[in-house]
Order: C-alpha cells, then sequence, then structure tokens
C-alpha cells in the first residue's frame, strides 16, 4: 500500500490540479490518504492539534503553510496572516523552543518578479535592498510592487525576532534563488543579532553552487556582526530544474550524481558545526539520509559540540523517517517534524515533490511512525522509573 502511496501518489495529485472537473472527488480521496498521513491538516489549528503529542514528548514541529500558487495582493495577504498566526501561536506555548515557522517567498510574491530580480543580486549580498540597483531593469510599478513584497516579510521577520521564534525562508526554484538568498540575508542582517538567529536561509545542497553561495553566505554574517541562520536540505525541484535547463539548452544547475549531492550536504553541515561550535552559525539539517545524521553527529562530538546545543537541530518530513528520529532522539538532539498543512487543494504541489523525492521511504513510513512512539514511551518510562 505505502509503495503505491509513493509511485502513483504524485500522479494522482496531478491529475487533481489538470483535471478539475474531478477535483472535487479526487481531493476527498487524497484528504483520506496521504495528505491525512503527511500533512497536518487544512488548518493551522488542526496541525497544532495533530502534532500535539510530538511537542509533549519533546519533539520539535516546523509549521508550514505550503500553499502554492502565484501571489496576487489577497494571497500575500493571506499567506502574510498565516505565517503570522503560525508565529504568535509557537510563541503562546510553554515551549516555544520546540517551535518554528517557515515561509515560502512565491506566496508573497509573483514568481516572475523575483526571476526578473535574481539577475542583478546573483553573488551579491547587501546589509538592505538596493533599490537603485534593482531600478536599472525594473520599472516603477515592478519597484513598487517589489518594495510591497519586501515590507511583508520585513513585517514578519520583525514579528519573529520581537517574539523569539524562528523562521525559515524556505529555497524554491533555482531561477528565482538568487533574490531568495539576497533578500534572507537582508533580513538576517537586520534581525539577527550576534548571539540569536531568528530568520534562517535555505541551501539545497543538489545544487552546484552551494558551497560558494555558503561561504558568501558566511562570511557576510561575520562582516555584520550577526549569526548565520542556516538550513541544509538536499533539493526537491530536481526534475523540474533538469527539464528546465534543457529547455533552456543551459548548464544544469543540479548535480549530474547523487553521489555529489551527498558530498555537498555532508561537506555544508561539517562547516555549519563547526560554525555552531565557533558561535557563529545555528542550523537545521533537514535530512532523511541516515549516513549523514550519522556523519553530523560525529563531526558534532569530534569538535566538542554537545548534541542538545540549541543551535544544532535536525528535521525530517511529518510521516516520514521517524525511525530516523527515534534514533536522533536516542543521541539526545534536537529533532523537529516539518509539518505543512494548508487547504488540501492547494497543498498537492508541494506534497507530490515530497512523495517523488522520498518514494523508497514511504514504504515504511508506519513502521517508522510506531518506532518513534515506541522510542518516546520507553523514554517516559525511563523518566518516571517504570519498569518495562
Amino acid at each position: 500500500q505505502n509503495h503505491a502511496v509513493g509511485t502513483y501518489g504524485p500522479r494522482v495529485l496531478e491529475a487533481v490540479q489538470r483535471v478539475p472537473v474531478v477535483a472535487g472527488i479526487a481531493n476527498a480521496v487524497v484528504r483520506r490518504t496521504f495528505f491525512a498521513h503527511f500533512c497536518g491538516g487544512e488548518s493551522l489549528g488542526e496541525a497544532v492539534q495533530k502534532t500535539n503529542w510530538l511537542t509533549s514528548q519533546g519533539v520539535g514541529v516546523i509549521f508550514d503553510y505550503s500553499v502554492e500558487r502565484t501571489a496576487g495582493e489577497a494571497g500575500a495577504d493571506e499567506t502574510k496572516k498565516v505565517v503570522g498566526q503560525v508565529l504568535s501561536t509557537v510563541a503562546r506555548t510553554e515551549r516555544p523552543e520546540l517551535g518554528m515557522g517557515c515561509v515560502k517567498l512565491t506566496g508573497l510574491v509573483r514568481p516572475g518578479l523575483m526571476e526578473k530580480v535574481a539577475g542583478l543580486v546573483e553573488g551579491r549580498f547587501d546589509s538592505e535592498v538596493d533599490y537603485g540597483l534593482l531600478s536599472t531593469a525594473l520599472n516603477e510599478e515592478e519597484i513598487a510592487t517589489f518594495k510591497t513584497f519586501v515590507g511583508r516579510l520585513d513585517e514578519l521577520c520583525a514579528d519573529a525576532q520581537k517574539k523569539k521564534v524562528t523562521l525559515l525562508i524556505d529555497a524554491e526554484q533555482f531561477r528565482m534563488q538568487p533574490t531568495i538568498d539576497y533578500l534572507s540575508m537582508v533580513m538576517q542582517a537586520k534581525y539577527n543579532d550576534k548571539d540569536n538567529a531568528y530568520i534562517y536561509a535555505t541551501l539545497q545542497c543538489y545544487l552546484k553552487v552551494t558551497e560558494s553561495r555558503l561561504n558568501q553566505m558566511t562570511q557576510f554574517a561575520r562582516n555584520s556582526n550577526v549569526k548565520l541562520g542556516m538550513k541544509l536540505v538536499r533539493g526537491a525541484y530536481l526534475d523540474h530544474e533538469t527539464r528546465v535547463s534543457l529547455a533552456a539548452n543551459k548548464p544544469n544547475p543540479v548535480f549530474e550524481n547523487i553521489d555529489n549531492t551527498h558530498r555537498s550536504f555532508n561537506t555544508a553541515a561539517a562547516v555549519c558545526i563547526n560554525g555552531v561550535r565557533e558561535g557563529t552559525t545555528a542550523v537545521v539539517l533537514a535530512t532523511h539520509n541516515k549516513d549523514s545524521v550519522l556523519t553530523a553527529i560525529e563531526s558534532a562530538k569530534m569538535l566538542g559540540v554537545d548534541t542538545h546545543d540549541r543551535n544544532l537541530t535536525f528535521a525530517q518530513l511529518f510521516g516520514m523517517g521517524d525511525s530516523l528520529s527515534a534514533l536522533l532522539r536516542g543521541e539526545e538532539c534536537n529533532v523537529f517534524k516539518y509539518v505543512p498543512f494548508g487547504p488540501v487543494e492547494e497543498v498537492v504541489p508541494y506534497l507530490g515533490r515530497r512523495m517523488e523525492e522520498n518514494r523508497d521511504m514511504l514504504k515504511k513510513a508506519p513502521e517508522d511512525m510506531m518506532m518513534l512512539k515506541e522510542q518516546l514511551w520507553e523514554s517516559i518510562k525511563s523518566r518516571l522509573g517504570v519498569g518495562a
């Protein structure tokens, strides 16, 4: 059954998007099956309720409003409102350190505008947006729209700092990623400080530019006298990036083989863990790869970094990789589950990529969940002094 979910699930989700006539019926099926297993619900309230059992046992939750759409004004306002609600909800909990928010910038502005800016800011970082530079390629209306977009993002980042809640800025397609990286560092320079990272950028380690980009970001944060906030992932747009580069007759920005991606992730993780040791970096290692997890733990121990250091966090997707989460709990690491939520018909593109990306892992998802619950129960019994 779970193999079928991984193999055919993305095709079903794609069909939902392409055949509006049957979308209602298809969405009902999606809602009862893989959406129910891999998502927190259609609202933030549902996501909080569904994950209470995790936070009650010390496993953190990253609440991800996973709606992907071309953001008009109404859509951008809705995204900002919901992400703001995430920050407020986390701040009000008994243990706010066990909650994070995240934001996709395509929920705040249309992708085309970020693509247009990307060519201007590629390879550079500033402490504030250089609108003089942007005006060389954008017209007055586009500048005004971009300023409104940056204003929305700035309000969210200011709110995260005020409430002392971590806000992760997600990575997206390569063609707009330079803009996302640029704005991530503008916000870090403004709202992180020497001791605390409230705003995190995200690097996709399947990209060939990862090493140089990380070095640039690290140096910029040091020059700005702020702690670098970094989330590392392998990447979720592999097929898309390959297809786009072929169509445009451009070099593929993604590594040609998985071994290079593994090497890239592990190298970046080592750099960031060393930054944790130096007190200059806070990192979220978002991975389902056991070898990468074990390598990171070994690296931390060799460098004298406490595996429970608040600046070193591991994360897996909700409903996947739970045996790995249990292993990390056993090592007393900070463990978070990445929990997407939103209206089912608008979350399906995200869910489809996750299922395709992690097809092999889906085969053992229920067994993973049981292992995590058993590990948590053993932890409870140990603390209470209860025998087996």
